[in-house]
C-alpha cells in the first residue's frame, strides 16, 4: 500500500509538474504564435501590394472598355460633380463610385488612369484579405504558397472595374468565417455589419451575404450544436442596419427614395439581373475552328463553370465528414464553401470571363486552404496547376495581355494617354469628329445605348438618365427621356442600332420605340464620316 501510495504520489507530482510546465509554456506559445502572425501580416500586406501594384503597372493606361467601363467611369465623374447615383444617372450600388471618388476628389481629377489607381487600392485590399484567410491558423507557414495563393487571386481581378465584386466576395468569406469561429453576439454584429457595407455596394452582394450567412448558421447547427439566440439574432439584423446606413442615409436626398424604389421595381418586371448567355461548357467548344491555345484557354474557363458548381458541393460533404469524424475543419473553409454557394448564380448570371471573375475567389480561397494541409509535393503541384489553370483562362481577356499579343496604338482619353486597340481608337477618333464638329465648347450630345464611356471621355453630362440603355422601357420612362432630350438641345445623336448579343428585339429601336422614333423625326439623319455598320447619325433639322 505503501509502495502503492508513493507511485501514486509520485505520479501525482509528476503529472503536476508537468501540467504546471504546459501551463508556463501557454503564454509562451500565445506570444510566439502572436509574433509569427504579425510577422505574416506584414509579409502578407507587401505581397499583396506588390501584386496589385504589378496589375496596375501592367495595364493602368492600358485598353479601354468604352461600355462596362465607361458607365462605371461616367458614374465617378458624376458623383464628384455632386450629383447622385441612381437618381441622378443609371447606375449600380453607390458605394463603387464614392469609394474612388473619396480618393480623387482631393486631387481634382476625373481621369480614368487616376480613376484606375483608387480601384487598384480596393484591389490590394481585397488580395490581401484573401491571402490573409489562406494563411489564418494554417497548418504550415510557407511564404511559396502564399505567393502562388496572391498570383491566383491576383489573375482573377479582371476587369478593373469589376474588383469591388471580387473584393466583396472575400470580404464576406472573412465574416462568415469570423462568426463561424466565435459564434456569439458580437461575431453576429461584425457579421451582419459586413454584410450590410456589401449591399451598398451591390443589393445583389448583400442577397448572396445574406444567404451565405444563413448556411453558417444552420452548418453551426447541425455540426456544433450551436442554435443563434434572439439576442444574437438580434445583434446581427443591427449589424446589417449598420452596415447599410450608408445608403440609408441617402434616402434623406430629395428624390432618391423613389429613384431607388424604382429601380427595384425594375429589376423585379425584368425577372433577371442580367443579360443570359450560353455557358461554354467544354464539350461545347469547336476545338477545330479555334486556334489550340484560344480553345485551351476556353476550354479551362469552361471547366472552371463546372468546377465553381461541383467545388462546393464536394467541400461541404468532406467538411461535414471531417466533423462526423471529430477531425478539426478550419472555419475559413466553410465559410469559402458557403459563400461561394450563392456566387455561382451571378457567374451564371452571364456565363462569361467578367462574371466568372467577379465569382469565383471564394472557391480559389477555399481551394487553398484546403491545399496547405496537403503534404508539401502535392500542396506545391496543387496550387501550380490551379494558378496555371486559372492564368490560362482568365489571362487572355486582361487588356495589358491583348495588347502583347495583337497590336494597340497610344491615344488620348480624356486627359491621359492610353494604350488601346486599333479599333478602340477609331471608335474614339470618331466621337472626338463628331464632338468637334457638332457639339464644341461643351454642348451636350447623345450616344446611345451601348457607350456612356462616350459622355466620360468628355466628362459631359448625359442627357438621358439611361446611360446604357439595353432594356425595354416603359411608355412614361421613355415620354421622361424625350423631355430630358429637349431640354438638353444635343448637337448630335448617334444611335448603335445593332441588337445586342444578336438577340431578336434588341436594337434600341425596339427597346425605346418611343425615343428612337423622337430623335428620327426631330432630328435629321447624317452619312458618312466613317459610321460602322449598324451605326445611326442624326444631327438638328
Amino acid at each position: 500500500m505503501a509502495d502503492n501510495g508513493l507511485i501514486t504520489g509520485t505520479v501525482s507530482s509528476s503529472a503536476g509538474s508537468s501540467n504546471g510546465a504546459i501551463a508556463s509554456d501557454k503564454p509562451a506559445r500565445n506570444a510566439e504564435r502572436k509574433h509569427h502572425d504579425a510577422k505574416a501580416f506584414l509579409q502578407l500586406v507587401a505581397l499583396s501590394a506588390a501584386a496589385a501594384i504589378a496589375l496596375f503597372v501592367w495595364e493602368g493606361r492600358v485598353g479601354l472598355n468604352i461600355p462596362d467601363g465607361g458607365f462605371f467611369w461616367y458614374g465617378v465623374q458624376r458623383v464628384l460633380h455632386g450629383e447622385l447615383p441612381i437618381r441622378d444617372f443609371m447606375a449600380y450600388d453607390p458605394g463603387r463610385y464614392y469609394w474612388p471618388a473619396m480618393l480623387m476628389a482631393p486631387l481634382k481629377t476625373t481621369s480614368i488612369v487616376t480613376l484606375r489607381a483608387a480601384t487598384d487600392v480596393f484591389c490590394w485590399m481585397g488580395i490581401f484579405t484573401g491571402a490573409w484567410i489562406i494563411y489564418h491558423r494554417a497548418p504550415k507557414r510557407d511564404p511559396i504558397f502564399w505567393l502562388i495563393a496572391i498570383a491566383t487571386l491576383a489573375a482573377w481581378m479582371y476587369p478593373w472595374f469589376k474588383v469591388y465584386d471580387n473584393t466583396i466576395s472575400i470580404a464576406l468569406v472573412w465574416a462568415v468565417a469570423h462568426l463561424i469561429r466565435r459564434p456569439a453576439r458580437q461575431s453576429y454584429f461584425v457579421t451582419g455589419f459586413c454584410v450590410g457595407l456589401a449591399a451598398v455596394f451591390g443589393r445583389n452582394h448583400g442577397v448572396y451575404g445574406l444567404i451565405a450567412w444563413s448556411g453558417a448558421m444552420i452548418y453551426l447547427a447541425l455540426m456544433s450544436k450551436h442554435r443563434a439566440s434572439l439576442s444574437e439574432l438580434g445583434a446581427g439584423a443591427l449589424g446589417v442596419f449598420a452596415g447599410f446606413s450608408p445608403l440609408l442615409s441617402m434616402f434623406l436626398a430629395p428624390g432618391f427614395p423613389g429613384a431607388f424604389l424604382d429601380s427595384i421595381r425594375f429589376l423585379l418586371q425584368s425577372g433577371a439581373t442580367n443579360m443570359s448567355l450560353p455557358v461554354p461548357y467544354p464539350w461545347l467548344i469547336a476545338f477545330r475552328q479555334l486556334p489550340w491555345f484560344e480553345a485551351l484557354s476556353s476550354a479551362l474557363l469552361g471547366i472552371f463553370f463546372l468546377w465553381l458548381i461541383a467545388f462546393p458541393l464536394i467541400g461541404l460533404f468532406g467538411a461535414a465528414w471531417r466533423r462526423i469524424r471529430n477531425t478539426p475543419v478550419r472555419p475559413e473553409f466553410v465559410a469559402a464553401l458557403m459563400v461561394s454557394i450563392p456566387y455561382s448564380h451571378y457567374a451564371y448570371s452571364r456565363a462569361d470571363v467578367v462574371h466568372m471573375a467577379a465569382s469565383i475567389s471564394p472557391s480559389i480561397i477555399a481551394c487553398f486552404i484546403g491545399l496547405a494541409e496537403a503534404r508539401r509535393g502535392m500542396r506545391y503541384l496543387g496550387a501550380v496547376l490551379l494558378c496555371g489553370a486559372s492564368v490560362l483562362a482568365v489571362g487572355p481577356a486582361h487588356p495589358g495581355w491583348q495588347c502583347q499579343t495583337t497590336e494597340c496604338t497610344i491615344t488620348t482619353v480624356g486627359s491621359d494617354r492610353l494604350l488601346v486597340p486599333h479599333g478602340t481608337a477609331n471608335d474614339i477618333a470618331l466621337l472626338n469628329r463628331l464632338v468637334r464638329e457638332f457639339a464644341p465648347n461643351g454642348r451636350s450630345f447623345v450616344v446611345t445605348p451601348y457607350w456612356p464611356g462616350a459622355y466620360a471621355l468628355f466628362d459631359r453630362k448625359s442627357p438621358m438618365w439611361a446611360t446604357y440603355a439595353l432594356w425595354p422601357r416603359t411608355n412614361d420612362f421613355q415620354n421622361r427621356e424625350i423631355e430630358r432630350i429637349k431640354a438638353a438641345d444635343p448637337g448630335f445623336v448617334l444611335i448603335n442600332n445593332l441588337p445586342l448579343d444578336g438577340r431578336a428585339g434588341q436594337r434600341f429601336s425596339e427597346t425605346n420605340p418611343l425615343v428612337y422614333k423622337f430623335i428620327a423625326k426631330q432630328f435629321r439623319a447624317v452619312t458618312g464620316y466613317g459610321l460602322p455598320d449598324g451605326y445611326e447619325l442624326f444631327v438638328p433639322r
